[in-house]
């Protein structure tokens, strides 16, 4: 993925990669570990934006670690948006496939 033309596509200022401490704090799980299910534990403080690839829903389940990277869980792509939703965020579909095509030309 082009990270130098992502921030433009998702409308952020500025995009970087989570330390392990801000991982931890923010959404309490280690490095290979991220997740969407992780926001239930920024649901408070919502300090995560979360940004999901239109494409994801296009498909019959979304696999998503459960807070660990040693195993994996399906959601339905609805399930997964209602569950963030009722976490109390806003999500954010966009289309990268331009982004993610860009850095493969």
């Amino acid at each position: 993925m082009d990270l130098k033309s992502l921030p433009a596509k998702i409308g952020a200022a500025r995009l970087s990669f989570g330390s392990a401490e801000r991982l931890k704090q923010a959404l309490d799980v280690t490095p290979g570990s991220v997740t969407a299910l992780a926001l239930m534990n920024d649901a408070v403080q919502q300090s995560v934006r979360f940004v999901l690839d239109r494409r994801l829903l296009d498909f019959e389940t979304i696999n998503c670690h459960p807070l660990r990277n040693d195993q994996t869980t399906c959601l339905a792509p609805q399930d997964l948006l209602k569950f963030i939703e009722d976490l109390g965020y806003a999500v954010q579909i966009a289309a990268l496939e331009s982004v993610c095509d860009a850095a493969d030309a």
